[in-house]
């Protein structure tokens, strides 16, 4: 356990704001990005090849603790992976490369899928 906690990583996560709605555009808005620091993986098991097909390419997953992230991270979330930061953005997002694309929740642990966006 100590090798993967020592190789996390650190990117952010910016929540879609219900309460906000869309924008004048009709875009949905985001919360102010926060620190996301856990390790990231491919995404490459067979079963998760049968579920995405090829989007799997463009994938990542995060294995991460239930108690501390199940409120804070839900579908539809932008993430700033591989290098991206909410550094000078005019707007929540704006700069965000990946999106939460699905969760799978088990007893003490979540599994977060980012998928790339186009």
């Amino acid at each position: 356990m100590r090798t993967a906690y020592r190789n996390r990583m650190t990117f952010y996560i910016a929540s879609l704001d219900i309460e906000k709605g869309t924008d004048d555009y009709g875009k949905p808005q985001y919360s102010v990005p926060f620190v996301f620091r856990e390790n990231l993986a491919p995404v490459n098991s067979e079963s998760e090849i049968a579920e995405y097909g090829n989007r799997i390419k463009n994938m990542y997953k995060s294995l991460v603790d239930r108690s501390k992230w199940e409120d804070r991270i839900k579908p539809l979330d932008l993430a700033y992976l591989d290098g991206a930061i909410p550094a000078d953005e005019k707007v929540n997002g704006a700069k965000a490369n990946y999106k939460v694309e699905s969760m799978r929740k088990t007893l003490n642990t979540m599994t977060i899928y980012f998928e790339k966006l186009p």
